[in-house]
């Protein structure tokens, strides 16, 4: 056999393999489409399965991002090895790549973990009022890494849901009313009848006032010079804050009609000028 004669041959094998391999990549090329196509149809369905869930909207996105994003980098390896590439330095680097990046975004993922807990448990919604610590208004968003509040005086407040999901929360709103406690102080010899009717006469001129539970008056305490009382009365909860802005100008005012008066701190002196007298 001489040479041309064996580099025919080593052509035609080279041939042969160039001509394999580039069937191989296209048949490859070709499953790589229809896996794509087939996630999009799976997707289409787990979104259909997702909306007849109890989760938040937001949940439910960031779950169908979460599973479509690992079904495309998984058909993605898969047809990458299919023709030819090693795949396992790319997943190494993959799980290197991610573990950096969980390291470094430590405090945006539990950001993130509490955001997932808010929106889970519902312990507050967009439109309640709640107290956090020193900080207090109304839920005006929800993010997955972060709630906003916005204050009675106008301020927003963006709090970590990290800090949101490990502390205490009032919700104001929660149970759909509040009961306001309004205090005033009288002079000891004024009656206590007469003080009850007064601060509910007080509470008429609101309609939003719920009749039950029933407004109520209660003596609660007796200090040095005055005595105290408690005002109870139950409203919406949007209608707390109007309502504890407006009663005590209707309180002072029935309390003038009836003649009771306010009191305020005093000291009463009393000097000794002789044994058995005394001069105030």
């Amino acid at each position: 056999m001489d040479t041309k004669t064996v580099q025919e041959n080593i052509e035609n094998i080279q041939g042969f393999f160039s001509h394999v391999q580039l069937k191989m990549f296209f048949i490859s090329l070709a499953l790589f489409v229809v896996s794509i196509i087939v996630i999009k149809l799976l997707m289409k369905l787990i979104d259909k399965v997702l909306a007849t869930t109890k989760f938040d909207e937001k949940i439910k996105h960031y779950i169908s991002r979460i599973i479509s994003i690992i079904l495309y980098i998984s058909a993605s390896i898969i047809f990458a090895s299919s023709i030819g590439i090693n795949t396992s330095s790319l997943v190494a680097i993959l799980s290197i790549f991610t573990l950096g990046i969980t390291l470094a975004a430590e405090t945006v993922l539990s950001n993130i973990a509490g955001g997932l807990i808010i929106i889970t448990n519902r312990p507050y919604t967009i439109g309640d009022y709640i107290i956090v610590g020193d900080k207090e208004g109304t839920v005006i968003d929800i993010k997955l890494n972060y709630s906003i509040l916005r204050s009675l005086d106008g301020v927003l407040a963006i709090i970590p849901n990290k800090e949101l999901s490990n502390t205490s929360i009032i919700n104001c709103t929660k149970l759909g009313k509040r009961r306001l406690e309004s205090k005033v102080s009288v002079h000891y010899d004024t009656k206590t009848e007469d003080v009850k009717k007064a601060a509910l006469k007080a509470l008429s001129h609101f309609n939003y006032v719920l009749k039950d539970p029933a407004p109520s008056v209660h003596l609660t305490n007796f200090n040095a010079s005055d005595i105290e009382f408690t005002i109870y009365a139950w409203v919406n909860s949007s209608d707390y804050v109007p309502l504890k802005l407006s009663i005590y100008e209707k309180i002072r005012e029935e309390f003038d009609k009836a003649g009771i008066q306010f009191t305020y701190s005093h000291l009463n002196i009393h000097i000794l000028e002789n044994e058995g007298e005394e001069k105030e």
